[in-house]
Parts: C-alpha cells; structure tokens; sequence
C-alpha cells in the first residue's frame, strides 16, 4: 500500500534527479527513462512536476476488488481507515490528490 512516506521518497528522488540528472541534458536522463511513454521530460516539465508533488495528499478509499468501485464515497487520511471500512487489503486504493495538477 502507498504510504505518506513513499510520497515523500517520490518527492526526494525528483529534487535529486531535478538537481542531478536534469542540468546535463535529455540525453543524460534517458538511460533512467526504462518505462514506454516518450521522451523525458524537458526542465521546464520536471520543474512542475517536482512543485506539483509538494502539494500531493494522499487519501485512501474504500473499493470493490477490481478498483472499479467505490463502495463508500469517503476519502480517508489513514489507510487503516478505509480498511476498516472496506474489509480486505485488496478493497483499499489510494489516491493522490493535487489542487494544481501537474
């Protein structure tokens, strides 16, 4: 399950490859872009991305197992919170809400 913690290592490793990988190029980040889905990200676009997750909160929902449906229309803060609502581990979903998007 998605912990505030894993948000906040999220958060970590893109300041660092903001810092790190990002001055030196394109060409630099490539070899860290192992997932289908384009070229990686111009400076600009990391920028944002990085400053979007700073305001990230994570929620939990209660849902079906499949993740189809949401079977208590609550947003929880704490994962045991929408276990206890949902019942099973594979009932919970977590949730990533941004008031600025990326």
């Amino acid at each position: 399950m998605l912990l505030l913690r894993h948000v906040a290592a999220i958060h970590a490793a893109l300041t660092y490859f903001e810092e790190e990988i990002v001055p030196h190029g394109p060409e630099a980040a490539r070899p860290y872009w192992n997932l289908p889905g384009g070229e990686p990200l111009t400076a600009e676009e990391f920028a944002a991305l990085r400053t979007g997750w700073e305001g990230v909160a994570l929620r939990y929902v209660a849902c079906d197992s499949q993740w189809r449906r949401v079977l208590r229309p609550t947003l929880f803060t704490r994962c045991d919170e929408a276990l206890a609502a949902a019942g099973r581990p594979d009932q919970v979903a977590a949730a990533l809400l941004t008031a600025h998007g990326f």
